[in-house]
């Protein structure tokens, strides 16, 4: 469907945005990205909307960021880009609006609703002395129903590797630098641009040779310090493979974690244990 929009229409306003930073664009907002250089965005949309999560009674107030850290619009007349045809998506349906000029002008907006920018080196986060954190400790986004939340595990120090568990929710990790967790893995899985997805219901922990390679500190003031980024978005939802992911998956990752096992039993005969791990890209 196209509509012909014969006036440009007011929006917020450009701002920077660099590597390491997790845009925020609330619904409803008019967008349009512009690289200067070619850019790998990663991100994922929720039709219920993203925002804050709720304070703890402990959390201060530059947790999960200090505000002062945000970078927003500059709101100005603008040279507006030569775009005039929008695509709306609405109920999972898309369509497009075209416009008689470029709807990418401002002067000015009124109101809390607007995009802004935080690089993931201001998140702030508390730590643990004897446990490995669950990465819900490291929310920066969640759905008003919590039914899906967006998660950045960054440089920390780091009592112990992540534990072998079974998701209740669909998990999708993203390393934007080296997962350690994921060392060992089929294809390099864990790589900087790498993804994978863990459905719930399927067992994965770290792989055998970040294992073997792990060394537990003795103390507080032993926890190696762990240069890792990496952005978990979990979901109540099921997560669906889309046409586009499957030239890019892959193959045998879903069976690494039980090779690797293999492997290792070979060399340790007396150890048993289970299978994990499923879908990299």
């Amino acid at each position: 469907m196209c509509t012909k929009v014969p006036a440009p229409v007011l929006q917020i306003g450009p701002f920077p945005y660099r590597a390491g930073d997790l845009v925020y664009v609330p619904r409803l907002i008019l967008s349009h990205f512009a690289p200067n250089n070619p850019t790998r965005l990663v991100g994922i949309q929720s039709e219920k909307g993203l925002r804050l999560p709720s304070s703890r009674p402990y959390d201060n107030i530059e947790i999960p960021f200090d505000e002062c850290a945000l970078q927003v619009p500059m709101p100005d007349v603008i040279e507006a880009p030569d775009v005039r045809t929008v695509h709306v998506r609405r109920g999972g349906v898309w369509s497009e609006v075209e416009y008689a000029y470029s709807p990418f002008q401002c002067v000015a907006w009124k109101g809390k609703l607007y995009p802004f920018a935080i690089h993931t080196s201001k998140l702030n986060f508390a730590s643990t002395q004897s446990v490995h954190p669950d990465p819900s400790n490291f929310t920066v986004f969640a759905s008003p129903d919590a039914s899906a939340v967006v998660s950045v595990l960054g440089p920390r120090r780091e009592h112990s590797l992540p534990y072998h568990h079974l998701n209740e929710w669909d998990e999708v990790l993203f390393m934007a630098r080296r997962y350690g967790a994921r060392k060992g893995s089929s294809g390099g899985v864990g790589d900087s641009g790498t993804m994978t997805l863990h459905p719930q219901g399927v067992f994965h922990g770290p792989q055998m040779a970040a294992v073997e390679n792990w060394k537990r500190p003795e103390s507080p003031e032993q926890h190696p310090w762990v240069n890792d980024l990496a952005i978990m978005f979990e979901t109540r939802a099921p997560l669906c493979l889309c046409k586009d992911a499957e030239p890019i998956l892959i193959e045998g990752y879903e069976k690494s974690w039980f090779e690797s096992w293999k492997e290792y039993q070979s060399r340790h005969p007396t150890v048993m244990g289970g299978v994990g791990g499923w879908g990299g890209w």
